[in-house]
């Protein structure tokens, strides 16, 4: 073979070579494991086409399209609704029951904005969506959105020309509001996210206004346990496990949420459970090391429907599980991962 000579130049083809591999080493520095600015000095740093989903107002992704009432307030409550269309068994009515029964409990406690958890419909058609805001929507005067699952991205196109955009941030009074969707890369944040989620906790942390984080995502991508995993329990599992070990989350937390809950307080929700009733709905679970906090509720058409009612006083936050059914429930803390699994393992 015939050496490469170097004579006091270098062969175009080295030349090539070093730009190519100095390319592919800044991308990998750049990627999953990039770690969040605390603070920016310049939280408008972010990229044109992620600046769009950092929002003013909310009327463009309300599924009502109703806009907050006071954007400003510093006390409030919002209601965490997870899997509104309840029962996957054939001929069930769609939204659940169990929902549709507590309408006047949730206009009983002033209640200011509706997250849902995903999952608003079961087979995301005209008809679907028509029918979900005639027999819910019409019933509430006040805003509701949506971390989209995947039962509503069945058909993006449709879902994106009837409520926008899938992703984005507000502030909503003291708090920092975040939706992410998770079934564009399904389990995972892509990259596009990840900058908006970075900017928006920059953005945050930098605003002495902002006293916590809300964070919203259908999958419950937080429940990777191994103990839950192995011993395979229906009633203690998201509704499906095929975000088990295939999701960036776990890198999400180490660079972005966990330094970001050492400044303030960051609390995560996801939906994808309580299909079947109750399985891990509802959750909680909170980091020993940093003021970070996951949750998950949602809905079947069970005994055991429950949903989040969280109340915003400045920098207090209350979290509190209420029954649809009148069943008697714990205090949020004890469905924590211990509690879950001890169910699995019964």
């Amino acid at each position: 073979m015939t050496p490469i000579r170097v004579s006091g130049f270098i062969p175009r083809q080295l030349i090539l070579s070093f730009l190519l591999i100095g390319l592919l080493t800044a991308c990998q520095v750049r990627g999953e494991d990039s770690s969040v600015n605390l603070p920016s000095p310049n939280p408008a740093s972010t990229e044109d086409n992620h600046e769009a989903h950092f929002l003013e107002n909310i009327d463009m992704v309300s599924m009502n399209h109703i806009d907050l009432k006071d954007s400003s307030a510093s006390e409030y409550q919002f209601v965490v609704v997870g899997h509104i269309y309840g029962s996957f068994e054939d001929g069930a009515p769609h939204p659940a029951e169990t929902l549709m029964q507590n309408l006047s409990m949730l206009k009983d406690r002033d209640i200011s904005l509706m997250v849902s958890m995903g999952d608003t419909v079961r087979n995301a058609t005209e008809a679907d969506f028509e029918d979900l805001e005639k027999d819910l929507f019409s019933q509430i005067d006040f805003p509701i959105i949506n971390a989209v699952g995947n039962h509503d991205m069945r058909d993006r196109d449709l879902y994106q020309s009837r409520y926008g955009m899938t992703y984005y941030a507000f502030q909503y009074g003291p708090a920092e509001m975040i939706v992410l969707d998770t079934e564009v890369d399904v389990c995972k944040i892509p990259k596009e996210q990840r900058e908006m989620l970075k900017g928006a906790i920059e953005q945050a942390l930098a605003n002495p206004e902002i006293r916590q984080i809300f964070i919203f995502l259908h999958k419950a991508v937080f429940a990777n346990d191994e103990t839950l995993y192995d011993n395979q329990s229906t009633v203690a599992m998201p509704n499906e496990w095929k975000c088990y070990d295939a999701t960036n989350y776990p890198n999400i937390v180490k660079n972005i949420l966990l330094p970001a809950a050492q400044q303030k307080p960051v609390y995560v929700f996801g939906g994808d459970v309580g299909a079947t009733g109750g399985n891990l709905s509802p959750y909680y679970h909170e980091y020993i090391d940093g003021s970070l906090t996951e949750m998950a509720v949602g809905i079947g058409d069970k005994p055991q429907d429950a949903v989040l009612f969280v109340s915003v006083k400045g920098g207090q936050v209350d979290i509190e599980p209420i029954s649809l059914t009148g069943k008697p429930m714990r205090d949020l803390e004890d469905y924590n991962l211990e509690y879950w699994q001890d169910i699995s393992r019964k």
